[in-house]
């Protein structure tokens, strides 16, 4: 089998099938096995609106033997980032600003907490965890 797409700047398509949004806009997929081939119509929307809280953002100067940042929320919510030794290979400066609200939600529940954690080296670090801990 083998896996197609007629608009990758929209959505890419693995070997093995999966789809990735790369940005807003429609793109179709098709799988071709020998002679058949099916498509899907795939509709990317635009992300959702992130608002973050700037005056709880913490940062700190974090290096290979590690460290911890931690801040909390606006409702109460307490977010720890854990950096453990060796992770990193040079000290970064690292940024996590808690998120005030998100909208389009796919849950109605509403929202619960988060953190923007963006770092140019840091995402997937090796061991990198995270956790959060109900305050209040």
């Amino acid at each position: 089998m083998t896996w197609s797409t007629n608009a990758a700047a929209i959505a890419t398509v693995t070997t093995s099938g999966v789809v990735t949004a790369v940005t807003a806009g429609s793109a179709t997929i098709t799988a071709t096995v020998d002679t058949k081939t099916g498509s899907a119509q795939v509709t990317v929307s635009a992300p959702a609106p992130l608002v973050v809280d700037p005056v709880k953002a913490v940062n700190d100067s974090i290096g290979p033997s590690g460290g911890t940042l931690t801040t909390t929320g606006a409702n109460g919510v307490v977010f720890t980032l854990t950096i453990p030794p060796h992770a990193l290979v040079a000290p970064e400066r690292i940024t996590m600003t808690p998120v005030k609200s998100m909208g389009r939600l796919p849950f109605s529940g509403g929202f619960f907490g988060g953190v923007d954690r963006r770092q140019r080296n840091v995402g997937n670090a090796a061991g990198l965890r995270s956790r959060s801990i109900r305050g209040r």
